[in-house]
């Protein structure tokens, strides 16, 4: 894994490198995009998202969040932040770091609230943090909902992430 440094900002493509114990790699090319959002898992191979409910327990199908509450959810691939983000540092407490992209979120295909979009404050630089609001009015029965982010014109891909709601 590796994070691509923040001076990338406003490329189309760079170079990329490896070098593993003096061996160098081919040189590619890869595009830049201005974001590529993506969800983190609270465990591999499960659909679970890494997700903290309003009173900071870990959302769960054992810990659903409850309608009209917020969830918190962390990621990475953003994009830029307003204050700019350092590469390779951490993210500060204050000021908040938020995303310069316009965010969406979706339970589903259900528009949801965004309260915050941005850095994970105390983070290291590239993980992003957003607080969704839950529907109060949230249709009833359904305990997992798939959770859909949209960075500017990119959406987290398919398949989706879960939370659990009650």
């Amino acid at each position: 894994n590796v994070q691509a440094p923040w001076e990338l900002t406003g490329r189309a493509v760079t170079h990329v490198q490896v070098n593993y114990q003096g061996a160098l790699s081919n040189i590619a090319t890869v595009p830049v995009t201005a974001a590529a959002p993506a969800l983190f898992l609270r465990n591999y191979g499960q659909t679970q998202a890494a997700a903290l409910n309003a009173d900071g327990t870990v959302n769960s199908t054992a810990n659903p969040a409850k309608r009209g509450s917020y969830v918190s959810i962390w990621g990475t691939g953003g994009g830029t932040t307003n204050p700019a983000a350092v590469t390779g540092g951490y993210t500060p407490l204050a000021p908040l770091e938020q995303l310069t992209q316009p965010v969406t979120a979706q339970l589903f295909s259900s528009p949801v609230q965004v309260q915050f979009a941005g850095a994970a404050p105390t983070l290291i630089s590239g993980i992003f943090q957003i607080n969704i609001l839950i529907p109060a009015d949230l249709e009833a029965g359904v305990s997992t909902w798939n959770v859909f982010l949209t960075v500017g014109t990119v959406t987290t891909p398919v398949p989706a992430v879960t939370i659990a709601v009650q």
